[in-house]
């Protein structure tokens, strides 16, 4: 099984502003912390644009609100999910982090009985900052692999 390079434990940064390469990877650090760390749904609101676009696996929507009723169905299903970072990127307005997501499946998902499987999954996020916001997202989970494992 894989084993993380580091985990992902960082305190938000209520300083912060736009400029450095290093304050907008901060960002979607501390971003990554709260929302999947903390399961703080405030964050999205408080980080993202209100009319930013999320481009997700399981759907595209369009505002914070309609985003956090994706997240609520990844936290109500994975509920003692921990994701670790395993590289994080920036160039210009853009970040990208690769992770890997180990959790215990605890209700149906994409009509999968897996109930008390532990799951182990990679993937991708790309964000794009504007004004200290995220304004686009798109993430890339392996799908395949996450529903062979709840499968099994």
């Amino acid at each position: 099984m894989y084993s993380p390079k580091q985990s992902v434990i960082v305190a938000f940064s209520s300083d912060w502003s736009p400029g450095m390469q290093n304050d907008i990877k901060q960002l979607i650090m501390d971003y990554h912390q709260r929302l999947w760390g903390q399961k703080d749904l405030t964050v999205v609101d408080e980080l993202c644009d209100g009319d930013a676009e999320f481009k997700s696996p399981l759907r595209f929507t369009q505002g914070p609100k309609a985003f956090k009723e994706i997240i609520k169905v990844w936290h109500e299903t994975f509920p003692d999910m921990q994701v670790t970072f395993d590289e994080v990127i920036s160039e210009g307005d853009t970040v990208v982090s690769s992770y890997t997501s180990q959790a215990t499946c605890m209700k149906p998902f994409l009509d999968i009985d897996g109930s008390g499987k532990k799951v182990c999954y990679k993937g991708v996020s790309f964000y794009k900052i504007r004004d200290g916001k995220i304004y686009d997202y798109y993430g890339l989970v392996d799908m395949d692999s996450l529903k062979k494992q709840l499968q099994d």
